[in-house]
């Protein structure tokens, strides 16, 4: 009769700790560009032919959605999620979360003044994108807000919580539209 180890609580409890924030940071990296379609040099032959203003105002999308991809690379270098935080983790944390906000933010007003698009796929596009980005920013902001006041003990909880969001954070909503996806493999902007 073999008996099977038992997890003490501390060791599920490290376990724990170094497998949140990695799984944090390969989700990011995973749902940042889990929409975004493949580089040019993967695309079929057959892609649609795409109009030369449908991939400028692509462009023009790429450029306002820039602040947003290097959201992605920041959360992998985001202060590590500790379980027993302290007062001295809180500026570190709200340093982090407020430079992400402001990211998506800019992001968020950029979408908000570009052109209007050429086709109405590329309309649904921006507008199902804007949807996304500001109810992210929204949650975002409350997340920061309960860090400055959550007791240094809590930090961990609404910051877990926001690194979530972004981890989960779906890129711009293509929809397996063939000509988007064409134009954005075209644009240059976009790489």
């Amino acid at each position: 009769m073999t008996s099977e180890p038992t997890r003490r609580p501390m060791e599920t409890t490290m376990m724990r700790r170094r497998l949140v924030p990695l799984l944090a940071v390969l989700l990011a990296t995973s749902a940042c560009s889990a929409d975004a379609p493949e580089p040019e040099d993967r695309a079929n032959s057959h892609s649609p032919e795409v109009s030369a203003e449908l991939t400028a105002w692509m462009g023009d999308v790429c450029t306002a959605d820039k602040p947003m991809r290097s959201v992605s690379i920041m959360v992998t270098t985001a202060p590590p999620v500790r379980e027993n935080t302290t007062g001295a983790d809180r500026k570190g944390i709200q340093t982090f979360l407020r430079t992400v906000l402001d990211k998506v933010g800019k992001t968020k007003k950029e979408l908000a003044v570009l052109p209007e698009a050429p086709t109405a796929a590329g309309s649904k596009l921006v507008n199902d994108y804007r949807k996304n980005i500001d109810e992210l920013y929204s949650t975002l902001f409350e997340y920061t807000e309960n860090v400055e006041w959550f007791p240094a003990q809590s930090l961990n909880a609404p910051y877990r919580l926001a690194l979530v969001e972004l981890a989960t954070f779906r890129g711009m909503p293509f929809h397996d539209n063939a000509a988007l996806t064409s134009a954005f493999r075209r644009a240059p902007e976009c790489r």
